[in-house]
């Protein structure tokens, strides 16, 4: 059962799992061996959306790079696929997570009568 919080707090702790994400992919698209891997005991975002059921998840992985990403990264992994395609799939989910940046709401104006 998730913890129950307000959406404020959510949306606080979600922006600051995004931003660690971006992090963690940076980090392997530097080096791929580095410990990480592209998956979601790796990925702050699914630590803390997972038994959410990814309700709300700015990384989306069914429709982001994340699946060539991954393939990417198991096929480097193994020996069959190459540093530079491991980059350039990296990179693309980083510029996803980048793009998945929450707009800020326009403050409601209080009319004074």
């Amino acid at each position: 059962m998730p913890t129950r919080m307000n959406a404020k707090t959510l949306a606080a702790k979600t922006e600051k799992a995004r931003l660690e994400s971006i992090a963690h992919w940076e980090r392997m698209r530097a080096d791929p061996m580095c410990g990480e891997e592209p998956y979601a005991d790796d990925c702050a975002l699914c630590t803390l959306l997972w038994d959410r059921e990814c309700e709300s998840c700015p990384g989306d992985c069914g429709n982001s790079p994340w699946r060539v990403a991954a393939r990417a990264w198991r096929t480097l992994k193994d020996g069959t696929g190459t540093l530079e395609r491991w980059r350039l799939a990296a990179q693309a989910e980083i510029d996803f997570l980048k793009s998945r940046k929450p707009k800020k709401r326009a403050k409601k104006k209080v009319s004074k009568k």
